[in-house]
């Protein structure tokens, strides 16, 4: 229930409600375009890999093979399933797909694609066929590059152009490098061309939106959906500030207040450390643990949590280290008091 803007963004829960709370801040577009941008890096990536593995796959000096009747039709299907992958919620762009899919299998549609032999119907004699030519190979490549190229000009058109209805804060410096990445001088296109204005758009939401959001009913609503869903954990509890302290009561009652106690102050002992990386007083640290050690682990602790011996030998180990005890000093017991903490 405790959540940064990177893990609302991929939350197929949360990203509702945050996404109502950011139309009501007028601020939609900025997730829908983030989100858009993200699709189209990774779908682009995927149709790029794709695209290197059938050239290698069948490279000119491929030995004959035998193909399947239905054969021709497989990357044609293979493109298809690309094109409706990164075409989601875009009804008329798949549509065009489409058209101009079947346009290029259709030999009347299209006259010229009918005299390119890798588009001719395969022998059923038996006798063995060579795969795709490579014009047909190049045929594919062009198809995809093409589809990259439709789609990063859709989200340039919508969210980058000067001219956009509702454009992202970006300076011109990255926008004409977005151009530059989209119309590249090898004819392709970067699929990282929108990863710096992704940048830009994470930060505002992070610092101008987030924070309204959860102090918002929409951060609520989310909140009471995970609560009845009945997939709630340790983890939700004890990083959501609310329901710490409704958690705190129940352990009150259960007389396993101390364990809880000691988890926090560990963890956040652990924290403190770990967060200045290797550059604290080591003697400062020292006293610091050792505050908690004579309170929950020592002969004479104040509050008892009912470690064993090598719990305690293994912490005063830990403890005594020379120049001082390092962040993970206090893992066993952490670990432990999770566990009860759970069941």
């Amino acid at each position: 229930m405790s959540k940064t803007v990177d893990q609302v963004l991929r939350d197929n829960v949360a990203l509702p409600h945050f996404m109502h709370c950011m139309d009501q801040r007028g601020a939609d577009h900025l997730v829908r375009f983030w989100l858009e941008a993200e699709s189209f890096r990774s779908a682009s990536w995927s149709r790029v890999r794709a695209q290197n593995l059938n050239s290698v796959k069948h490279s000119s000096l491929a030995e004959p093979v035998s193909i399947s009747p239905d054969g021709p039709e497989l990357h044609q299907n293979t493109l298809n399933d690309f094109a409706l992958h990164n075409s989601r919620g875009n009804p008329s762009l798949l549509s065009s797909r489409r058209d101009s899919s079947n346009a290029e299998a259709d030999p009347k549609a299209n006259p010229s694609r009918a005299e390119t032999p890798g588009r001719q119907a395969p022998s059923r004699t038996g006798t063995p066929s060579k795969g795709p030519s490579n014009s047909t190979l190049r045929d594919l490549s062009d198809t995809l590059m093409k589809s990259i190229e439709k789609d990063a000009v859709t989200i340039f058109t919508k969210y980058i152009s000067p001219d956009a209805a509702r454009p992202i804060p970006i300076t011109e410096q990255i926008r004409n490098d977005i151009v530059a990445k989209i119309c590249g001088e090898d004819g392709m296109v970067d699929p990282n061309c929108f990863v710096i204005a992704q940048s830009v758009v994470f930060s505002i939401l992070e610092q101008q939106h987030f924070t309204e959001f959860l102090r918002s009913h929409h951060f609520c609503k989310y909140q009471i959906e995970v609560l009845t869903s009945g997939s709630v954990f340790l983890a939700d509890i004890l990083f959501c500030e609310s329901a710490l302290f409704y958690f705190s009561e129940y352990m009150e009652k259960e007389e396993a207040m101390n364990i809880l106690q000691f988890w926090l102050a560990a963890d956040n002992f652990q924290n403190q450390l770990a967060a200045k990386k290797g550059q604290y007083d080591g003697q400062e640290a020292q006293n610091d643990a050792m505050i908690l050690y004579d309170k929950y682990f020592s002969l004479q602790a104040t509050n008892p949590l009912g470690f064993g011996d090598s719990v305690r030998m293994e912490i005063e180990s830990n403890i005594c280290r020379e120049g001082g005890p390092l962040p993970d000093c206090f893992t066993t017991p952490l670990r432990q008091a999770w566990t009860t903490m759970e069941k």
